[in-house]
Parts: structure tokens; C-alpha cells; sequence
């Protein structure tokens, strides 16, 4: 399956969820189908969903989070930090 079809399966899943893994898997498609605007979007969600998250979820779903990040640096947009949990005692 090439990039280009494998890209409205994970379309559709984010229409009715907000999976981490989805939001990524989506961006590192597109950026293999020479997509980097929605690359950029996507990675931009993951990570923006990751703040409010409940611990157990940002636990779950911190491979994604790190993988998006990654995903930034790859893309040449410099390192990311991660954002103060509204969950974490500081």
C-alpha cells in the first residue's frame, strides 16, 4: 500500500477520535506522500492534545507524543519542550 492510499484510512478514524497515535501516523504518511502542510497539522494536534490529558492517557500515548516531536525536529523546526502538565504538581 503506498503512502497515498494509506492516508484516508487514518482520515477517517481521526473524523470521529483523537488518538495520538492516529494524529502520527497520519503526519509521517503524509510527509512520505510529499504532504508537509498536513504533516505539520497533524504533528501540531498530537501534541496539542497531549497538555490537558489526564495522566493515565499522556502515559499511554507518550511514545506517540515523543514520535511527533521527533517527527518537529525532522521537519527542521527545532527542538520541542514539553509543555507544563495542568496534572503534575510543579
Amino acid at each position: 500500500m503506498s503512502a497515498g492510499t494509506a492516508i484516508a484510512p487514518w482520515q477517517r478514524v481521526l473524523e470521529e477520535h483523537t488518538y495520538a497515535r492516529a494524529r502520527v501516523r497520519l503526519a509521517e504518511l503524509c510527509l512520505t506522500a510529499g504532504k508537509p502542510e498536513l504533516t505539520k497539522s497533524e504533528r501540531t494536534e498530537a501534541l496539542a492534545d497531549d497538555v490537558p490529558a489526564p495522566a493515565f492517557q499522556r502515559w499511554r500515548e507518550r511514545v506517540w507524543v515523543k514520535r511527533a516531536r521527533s517527527l518537529l525536529r525532522e521537519l527542521g523546526e527545532g527542538p520541542v519542550s514539553a509543555p507544563p502538565s495542568p496534572h503534575e504538581p510543579g
